[in-house]
């Protein structure tokens, strides 16, 4: 008997899943009605690559749903199939690779609406959300302001919303900080306080083009010098009136609950 759940690859880290990685798999759940079975990049078996900066490892085994790249120089292999990805910046390289792409935008993490609506009251006036990879030197006086709560990544998806929900403005070096937001009509800042994460910024570039917007210079801030009066002061609108439609009808796994 075939398994019937949607084969996909996805970023693991089996300790603590990281949101943006994480959401592959939760949503094609939500979607589906069924966990997906996860397939190894380097497995020739077909898979999905629906969230995240890994269009990188698409080859002919793979559809590709929203996915985008990690930097300019991303080699998108050829006989990959593209139904949508996260921004123009992404289908310039496809096409750049030879690889034929529709012009349908978004990232699926913009679709999170539709599966979970979060009840949590606005209790805190900013949100800081740093990415797993600048977490760990993030130094401990931004938890000592009253006004502003520091959101984990690496904490459960629904626990991650309610958080950004629970805060009038969200200030993120995570790019899936930021468009989780924006999915919920809350401001959102891009603040970048190192080189991190990896790649050269492509993938933030992607994605406010995506959404209609020139791509901002991000707030560069200090680890350990907290500035929560620059995050307030920093242009921060949500987009509004996106058309999310044509990326929802492009969802190769939408008919498989």
């Amino acid at each position: 008997m075939a398994d019937p759940r949607v084969a996909a690859f996805w970023c693991r880290i089996p300790s603590r899943p990281n949101f943006g990685d994480a959401l592959t798999p939760w949503l094609i759940e939500r979607i589906t009605g069924r966990y997906p079975r996860f397939v190894a990049a380097d497995d020739a078996r077909p898979k999905i690559l629906v969230v995240g900066s890994i269009i990188g490892y698409a080859d002919a085994s793979c559809t590709v749903w929203g996915s985008g790249i990690i930097d300019r120089r991303d080699t998108i292999g050829r006989g990959a199939r593209l139904l949508a990805v996260r921004g123009p910046l992404t289908r310039a390289r496809a096409l750049a690779c030879g690889v034929p792409c529709p012009e349908v935008y978004g990232d699926p993490a913009l679709l999170l609406p539709r599966w979970y609506r979060p009840q949590a009251p606005v209790a805190h006036e900013l949100g800081l959300i740093a990415h797993f990879a600048d977490r760990p030197r993030l130094g401990d006086a931004w938890q000592r302001i009253a006004a502003l709560r520091v959101i984990d990544i690496q904490d459960p998806i629904a626990s991650v919303i309610d958080q950004i929900a629970g805060c009038a403005r969200i200030a993120s070096s995570s790019l899936h900080g930021i468009i989780a937001a924006h999915a919920y009509g809350i401001p959102a800042v891009w603040i970048k306080f190192a080189d991190l994460p990896s790649g050269d910024d492509s993938k933030f570039h992607d994605y406010y083009l995506s959404i209609g917007r020139p791509p901002p210079a991000p707030l560069r801030l200090h680890y350990a010098e907290p500035d929560a009066a620059a995050i307030a002061r920093a242009p921060a609108e949500p987009p509004g009136g996106l058309d999310l439609d044509p990326l929802w009808r492009a969802c190769p796994f939408r008919g498989a609950a």
